[in-house]
């Protein structure tokens, strides 16, 4: 608005942005947990169930590579987020519709959530270019941090909201109603987001001499520059992380016996140490630099497998998955920080694009490399134990890669 004081703009965006995370996040609780379950309840099998959570991220992967491409064509980043995430508050029209009819071909369902995750992603590296512009440097530390409490919180009302949702239709007779339910609530909770989006300024609509990196090209810095030895790094954890978080639920439900109860209990103490801990780690990261919190966070994911076996006690897995919290909290945002220092803002939208397909490429091959795995030691405990401590080394391995990063300018550990 012209004339407005730079501070009260800077209040109102960080504001709308903070508003626009914690709807998303409610969003990302609400539909994406109980995707596979709406597959079963409509009676489709478990291989469509278990695909619905693989095949559509890497389509909607490969569709989102048309983001750079889309930012020219609207000359903006602001318009080309808001429109992703209207496009994503569509997606669930068709699945809402489906658990009215109380029927929908799993092709379908498919193009859907495939729709969602491409809309989903094309959003991230244009709103990380744009929110570059909005918050100043010496205040994103703590911003992020409490932005991220915001949504962290809201991502976990979303996941309780969605079950007691679905529990009460299950118990009336009504599942496919509830899904319609959870699906229209997501919908609406998306759409708000993209009001918010709309609501935030855009001093740099395009960045100057903002220019694409190919693939080759990004694969040749894995070797001599911060921002591919940063994206080989987090993508060489994610595989490793990716090898045995899938087939943590399998072995905490059948191999510990966990209730229902006791396993969302675990859960939900892990998703509020993460809350809890998000804000100090944005202080520390203030203070010593977000690369020392990636290292924290990265060391912290390396024991968290084998720490799963060393005991069936309830009380003992509840502080395993807290620990597992901090160390989640501490390497997202540390990851998150280092963006911004890592990567040149006139190439910060094609990189992140191009990192979106290669991290959904990597979650998929730690997934069916952990399947394949798991499906040769065979499914007694013994071979859970020998999946998760494969992951731990393989974590731990992923070390060399962290120590050769340095930011942008050269300097390691500096304070941001």
């Amino acid at each position: 608005m012209p004339g407005t004081p730079p501070e009260r703009v800077l209040a109102r965006d960080l504001a709308a942005s903070t508003l626009d995370g914690g709807f998303y996040s409610g969003m990302v609780g609400l539909c994406e947990t109980y995707l596979a379950a709406f597959v079963l309840a409509l009676g489709h099998s478990e291989q469509a169930a278990g695909l619905v959570a693989g095949v559509p991220i890497l389509a909607g992967a490969a569709l989102q590579l048309a983001t750079p491409a889309g930012v020219r064509w609207l000359g903006s980043q602001r318009r080309w987020v808001v429109l992703c995430a209207v496009v994503q508050a569509a997606s669930f029209t068709p699945l809402l519709l489906g658990a009215l009819l109380q029927r929908m071909p799993v092709a379908l369902i498919f193009l859907c959530v495939a729709l969602y995750w491409a809309s989903g992603m094309a959003t991230a590296p244009a709103w990380n270019g744009w929110i570059s512009t909005l918050v100043p440097p010496r205040i994103r530390p703590r911003y992020f941090a409490a932005r991220a409490r915001v949504c962290q919180a809201s991502q976990l009302c979303g996941i309780l909201a969605g079950g007691v949702l679905l529990q009460l239709g299950a118990a009336r007779g009504r599942p496919l109603l509830a899904f319609a339910g959870l699906f229209g609530l997501a919908g609406a909770a998306r759409w708000t987001s993209s009001r918010f989006l709309a609501r935030q300024s855009e001093p740099v609509p395009i960045p100057k001499d903002m220019r694409s990196v190919g693939l080759l090209e990004l694969l040749r810095r894995f070797r001599h520059q911060s921002d591919g030895r940063q994206i080989a790094f987090m993508l060489a954890m994610q595989v490793a992380i990716q090898l045995a978080s899938p087939y943590y639920h399998p072995y905490i439900l059948r191999q510990v016996g966990f209730t229902y109860g006791e396993f969302t209990a675990v859960q939900v103490a892990g998703f509020l140490a993460k809350i809890l801990a998000v804000v100090p780690l944005g202080r520390y990261a203030r203070r010593h630099g977000a690369r020392s919190l990636l290292w924290i966070g990265a060391l912290g994911l390396i024991p968290i497998g084998p720490l799963w076996t060393a005991s069936d006690g309830f009380a003992y897995l509840v502080g395993v998955q807290c620990l597992a919290g901090v160390a989640y909290a501490a390497y997202e945002l540390g990851t998150f920080l280092l963006f911004f220092d890592t990567i040149r803002m006139q190439e910060r939208t094609s990189v992140l694009t191009l990192y979106n397909l290669a991290h959904a490429t990597s979650c998929f091959v730690g997934a069916a490399a952990g399947g394949l795995l798991l499906n040769a030691l065979g499914d007694a405990r013994s071979a859970y134990y020998g999946l998760f401590w494969t992951s731990a080394a393989l974590r731990l391995f992923t070390l060399p890669l962290l120590a050769r990063m340095a930011t942008s300018d050269g300097r390691r550990g500096v304070p941001v």
